[in-house]
């Protein structure tokens, strides 16, 4: 009688491995909603990427949508680029041309921060953009640590510094370019130090690194937002690019003073914990500076709500519908050539999930109909439950993986005869044994079945990893053993 094996579990690598090596890399667990599918649980490709413009060499700093066009800071250049992905620039005057900017929108101005460096306005319309050079904005940059950031709320930028937060002129003033020396706010129930403003559902938040202060809009004169009581939450940002609107939230990297990182959700005075151990684990193996740089990205796509941070080395995934169905939370990681995810930067625009990039300027369009990067085949891997009898062998006769057949392309496009390789591991998922290949089926042979027979003996515990490295459609619907109780 075949027995089910786990395999859309998620990425959870416990501090024992020995304990829980579980691996979800360039796949995403997906939990049908609907009685009667041939499974209750399945894993599907992670996005592919299309280029839809280039910009060059530079990577990719930050993009925005802003009127009908996308806006991306590539290097030190500002670019526009419309929905035929032709591509204007649009001033080449950003400060270092290294390290992500934050950039807000008000409706006709664009405004840019280097942090701690230099800001600059582009006005929708115009030829380039051009530097902040108002003496009260000056003022703010030469404190220490500079300006950190904009957000847009309620018809003003907001900019925070470590010690203070100032807005300036409301929109209908020189399209909110200009600044007022009075205009300036500091944090009242804890005065830790900003980290980042930041904006969602016309609220303004001001991130710190203990703690989170909310603020409402009270006037158009004088300075305008007053804290409301009650709204603290006690839990601060490390990476000031963490922080992201969410599926009727937002979440961010950080943690209370004397807390180790994690990954939190919050709303109006609360927040909860979103991240595994594991996640935690991950964040805590990173240094401070490698946290501190850590970026956020959130999309939906198949009706799955994902949200994402990258690392120096590796992106981590969080799928918000899949964990409210499963009651836990479910994450999976994303890998381009054994390090982070290349995408950098994210928007939505033209009706498409347009992303920048880490290694270069391409931007791209990411999507499910695609199974490359940018004509390369991500690795995507998959290690699930351990097989165990309380701690007595096992005799496996075969595993069976029931994945999505046929999808090989037609003779001279390539991957004719794609195939999915198993490996186990005895000693805690530290060291692999290959079993070797099946095929996925050629073009339209949905026959195909992908079976591994004399297994053997399993001895205390053993986990199973699938590796797939193919340039067609992905989909596992589930993993089968045939097996029996030894001694």
């Amino acid at each position: 009688m075949p027995t089910a094996l786990p395999i859309a579990l998620g990425h959870y690598e416990s501090f024992s491995k020995k304990l829980a090596a579980q691996e979800c890399v360039n796949l995403y667990p997906s939990t049908p909603q609907t009685p009667g599918a041939s499974s209750r649980q399945a894993l599907f490709q992670t996005p592919g990427i299309k280029q839809f413009a280039n910009l060059g060499a530079s990577p990719n700093r930050m993009l925005i949508k802003a009127g009908d066009d996308t806006y991306a800071v590539n290097g030190d250049t500002l670019y526009q680029i419309d929905s035929s992905g032709t591509v204007h620039s649009r001033g080449a005057v950003f400060g270092t041309g290294t390290g992500e900017l934050s950039m807000a929108f008000n409706g006709a101005t664009i405004a840019i921060i280097e942090p701690g460096v230099a800001g600059w306005f582009f006005l929708l319309g115009s030829a380039v953009a051009i530097p902040i050079t108002d003496a009260v904005f000056l003022s703010f940059m030469a404190q220490t640590g500079g300006v950190l950031g904009v957000t847009y709320v309620d018809s003003y930028f907001v900019y925070a510094t470590k010690e203070e937060f100032f807005n300036g002129s409301v929109r209908t003033t020189n399209d909110g370019q200009d600044f007022n020396a009075l205009d300036f706010g500091t944090a009242e129930v804890k005065p830790d130090t900003n980290v980042m403003p930041f904006t969602t559902k016309n609220e303004l938040y001001i991130f710190g690194d203990d703690s989170v202060e909310l603020y409402r809009t009270i006037s158009t004169v004088d300075f305008p937002f007053q804290r409301i009581d009650g709204a603290t939450i006690d839990k601060g940002a490390t990476a000031q690019f963490s922080i992201v609107e969410f599926d009727n939230s937002f979440v961010w990297v950080g943690g209370a003073k004397g807390e180790t990182d994690a990954v939190w959700r919050g709303l109006s005075g609360s927040a909860t914990k979103i991240s595994t151990t594991a996640i935690d684990k991950i964040l805590a193996d990173h240094t401070l500076l490698e946290r501190q740089a850590a970026s956020a990205f959130t999309y939906s796509e198949h009706g799955h709500l994902f949200v994402g941070f990258s690392l120096a080395d590796i992106t981590l995934v969080y799928d918000g519908t899949e964990s409210a169905l499963q009651g836990r939370p479910v994450w999976h990681a994303r890998e381009t050539s054994d390090s982070r995810w290349r995408v950098q930067g994210m928007v939505d625009a033209f009706g498409k999930t347009i992303v920048g990039d880490l290694n270069d300027g391409k931007i791209g369009h990411l999507s499910l109909d695609y199974t490359n990067d940018y004509g390369t085949a991500p690795e995507r891997r998959t290690a699930g439950a351990y097989v165990e009898n309380q701690g007595r062998p096992v005799f496996v006769s075969s595993i069976e993986l029931f994945a999505e057949s046929g999808v090989g392309n037609e003779a001279g496009d390539g991957d004719e005869r794609p195939v999915v390789s198993l490996a186990i591991s005895d000693d805690g998922g530290h060291n692999f044994s290959d079993l070797g290949s099946k095929a996925l089926g050629i073009q339209d042979d949905r026959a195909a079945r992908q079976i591994w027979h004399r297994i053997g003996r399993t001895p205390e515990t053993r986990i199973f990893r699938l590796t797939v490295q193919e340039d067609v459609k992905i989909a596992f619907n589930g993993m089968a053993a045939e097996m029996e109780a030894g001694f």
